[in-house]
C-alpha cells in the first residue's frame, strides 16, 4: 500500500488559529500514486510526493483524514486530530470606562468598581464579549444569560446572593447591584458561571478575564 507521513502538525496538536497547514508526504515505491485526498478533497502532490494543504478548523476537536490509492488500487489512510481552542481575553481597569477585548478597545457604559471590598464588573458587557445572550426582566429585576457554545444558563437577581448556573444553585459573596442603569456582579461569579480564569493586578487595579472554549 502507499506510504503516508505527516510532518506537521503532530497528532493532537492544539491551536488558537481557525485554520492549519498540513505538511506531509505520500509516495509508493511500486506502482506509484494514483490518487490522494484530505478530508475527501483531492490532494495536490509535488513530484517527490510532498504536499502542503490548509484545513479550516471548527472549535473543539477536528478529525483530519488523509487517504491514498496506488495504481494497483492498494489503499492507505492516516488520521490526525487537531484541537481548536479559541480564547477571549478581556482586560478592565477599576474606574476606567474603556476595556480591551482580544486587543481591541471597547467603551463601557459603566466602569468596574470596588464596592465594600468586592470587585464588580458589568455583567452584560462580559457576557456579550463571551458570545452569550442576555435578557433583563425589569419586573422581577432578574438577569438571564445563555452561552450556547457551552450550553450554560445563568440566572441572577438584583440584591439577591442566590444565583443559578444551569440546575445548580450558587451563593454569591455579594449580590448583583445596579449602577447608572447597568447590572454589575462580583468578578468571581464570572469564573464560577463561565469557567473563566480571572486575574487581579493590585498595583494597577487591572482585571484580566480569560475564557478558553
Amino acid at each position: 500500500p502507499p506510504m503516508i507521513k505527516i510532518f506537521y502538525p503532530k497528532y493532537g496538536e492544539t491551536t488558537t488559529e481557525d485554520s492549519i497547514e498540513i505538511n506531509g508526504r505520500v509516495w509508493d515505491d511500486g506502482s506509484g500514486i494514483a490518487k490522494a485526498t484530505i478530508n475527501q478533497k483531492n490532494l495536490t502532490l509535488q513530484n517527490d510526493g510532498t504536499f502542503e494543504h490548509t484545513v479550516l478548523l471548527s472549535t473543539g476537536t477536528n478529525k483530519i483524514l488523509i487517504e491514498a490509492w496506488d495504481k494497483s488500487n492498494n489503499y492507505s489512510k492516516e488520521e490526525l486530530l487537531v484541537v481548536l481552542q479559541q480564547e477571549t481575553v478581556i482586560i478592565l481597569v477599576i474606574g476606567d470606562k474603556k476595556a480591551m477585548v482580544n486587543g481591541f478597545e471597547v467603551p463601557l457604559d459603566v466602569p468596574p468598581s470596588i464596592i465594600k471590598g468586592r470587585t464588580f464588573v458589568p455583567i452584560r458587557f462580559i457576557s456579550e464579549a463571551f458570545g452569550a445572550e442576555v435578557e433583563w426582566d425589569g419586573e422581577t429585576r432578574t438577569v438571564r444569560i445563555f452561552l450556547e457554545k457551552t450550553n450554560t444558563r445563568v440566572t441572577l437577581q438584583i440584591d439577591n446572593t442566590i444565583a443559578r448556573i444551569n440546575e445548580r444553585i450558587v451563593t454569591l459573596d455579594a449580590p448583583p447591584t445596579i449602577i447608572q442603569g447597568r447590572t454589575l456582579v462580583p468578578i468571581r461569579f464570572i469564573a464560577e458561571a463561565f469557567g473563566a480564569q480571572v486575574d487581579w493586578v493590585a498595583a494597577t487595579k487591572e482585571i484580566k478575564i480569560l475564557l478558553k472554549r
